[in-house]
């Protein structure tokens, strides 16, 4: 934007924020960049105080700003891009970003296959080859760029696997596969995963501070360790937080 512009029509904060999430998308503006305040916002769109607030409230519910008192408002967004071509590590690639992270423990407790959400049974039958009387760890955690909320895990365990999980084991970098591989030795992990984008239940909404129905994306994954189906876990990230690039090739037609 440059020059003034007059924005009419009853949705007037929607031009404003989606303005200045195209410039965010596009990387017009990048992370650590100062988003114009509230006053410059009225000058440059003819709008009122109350429909600039508005736009710069629900970027940063959305993740993509963070305001602060005095200062102003400041881009939050780092998107992670990453190429599938094996295991990654969240906190490896926002660090690489100079992006701080750490994980909240939300729940961590020991049940039966049986008593998992409904829909999780389901995925520990299909993947893990468990029975209702098995036991699981049950892990739920939140993950945090910049103290911003941008992921939430669901992770269970067989208990056969690893019999002395803790919840101190999880808390820290939250690294599932360091505790596997080096705690219980099992060696490197390798996985297959499987990608679904959808809206935020309300659950998923109130952890990520988003709107009920906002876009996410849920990465299901089954990990592997000495061929044994070691860990059923799915993330689930905000927006678009995550940009996944496959390389093809051709394929010849036989």
């Amino acid at each position: 934007y440059k020059g003034g512009r007059v924005v009419s029509g009853p949705l007037k904060y929607l031009v404003i924020k989606n303005t200045i999430k195209e410039q965010l998308l596009s990387g017009v503006l990048k992370y650590g960049d100062k988003v114009p305040s509230e006053a410059e916002l009225c000058e440059q769109y003819d709008v009122s105080r109350i429909s600039a607030k508005r736009a710069l409230d629900e970027l940063a519910y959305e993740g993509y700003i963070v305001r602060q008192r005095g200062r102003g408002s400041f881009v939050s967004y780092a998107p992670i891009e990453h190429l599938i071509d094996g295991i990654y590590s969240l906190k490896d690639e926002l660090q690489k970003k100079g992006v701080s992270y750490h994980t909240e423990l939300l729940d961590f407790k020991e049940i039966h296959v049986e008593n998992a959400d409904p829909m999780d049974e389901v995925g520990l039958y299909r993947y893990m080859f468990l029975e209702k009387t098995d036991r699981v760890y049950y892990i739920q955690c939140l993950r945090y760029a910049d103290d911003v909320a941008i992921a939430t895990d669901k992770v269970y365990i067989p208990v056969k696997y690893c019999p002395s999980i803790t919840g101190e084991d999880i808390k820290g970098d939250g690294s599932i596969y360091r505790i596997i591989e080096e705690k219980y030795q099992y060696g490197k992990i390798r996985a297959q995963e499987h990608y679904y984008a959808r809206a935020a239940n309300p659950q998923e909404a109130e952890l990520l501070q988003i709107a009920t129905g906002s876009p996410v994306l849920k990465i299901l994954r089954v990990s592997y360790a000495q061929g044994k189906p070691m860990i059923y876990s799915f993330r689930v990230y905000k927006g678009e937080i995550l940009h996944l690039s496959v390389n093809l090739d051709y394929k010849e037609e036989s």
